[in-house]
């Protein structure tokens, strides 16, 4: 019986041996510790994080434009109307009756003064109420005051003036056409 003891000691040594031999390759501060240290953080994450940061605010906020002296002059489009560079504040936009305003990106809006309808192309898309939660489809009217996003730009939808004239901000990029 002390036999089958200490081959039973024996086995449990070995078992726990083999078990700090194991555990030992897969220790902290190694490439398969799932942890981060500061120092990853401070040395390697930091500066990629931050040149993605840089690299993703001049691709969508800076202007790759060289200054001239047009710069404060619009550049006229196919229909002589002017074309709006994006922004990332709020510009108040003032329309009159027929004009549309065609979102070239995602663009948000809000109704201020006067009558807006919605302009779509397709039928089951249109502009998303999102004070509302709702989509207002091709000629449903907008509601004032109410927070306006076209989802995706160039496609076709926008708004039109119903009313002999509006006051909309609008940030993002848009066309203005008769």
């Amino acid at each position: 019986m002390k036999k089958i003891h200490l081959i039973f000691a024996v086995i449990v040594i070995f078992s726990a041996i083999c078990a700090s031999v194991v555990s030992s390759t897969y220790a902290a501060d190694t490439s398969n510790d799932p942890l981060v240290t500061l120092s990853y953080v401070e040395e390697v994450l930091a500066p990629r994080l931050k040149d993605e940061l840089v690299l993703y605010i001049q691709k969508n906020y800076v202007s790759s434009q060289v200054p001239d002296d047009t710069a404060n002059q619009d550049t006229p489009t196919d229909n002589n109307q002017p074309l709006v560079p994006k922004s990332d504040v709020y510009e108040v936009v003032h329309l009159t009756k027929g004009q549309v305003l065609y979102a070239l990106s995602p663009t948000e809006l809000i109704l201020r003064s006067g009558k807006a309808n919605a302009v779509s192309a397709f039928m089951d898309q249109g502009v998303c109420d999102m004070t509302d939660g709702g989509e207002l489809l091709n000629d449903e009217p907008l509601v004032r005051y109410h927070y306006c996003l076209i989802p995706r730009g160039d496609d076709g939808r926008g708004i039109i003036a119903v009313s002999d004239e509006i006051y909309i901000m609008v940030r993002g990029e848009y066309e203005i056409r008769e």
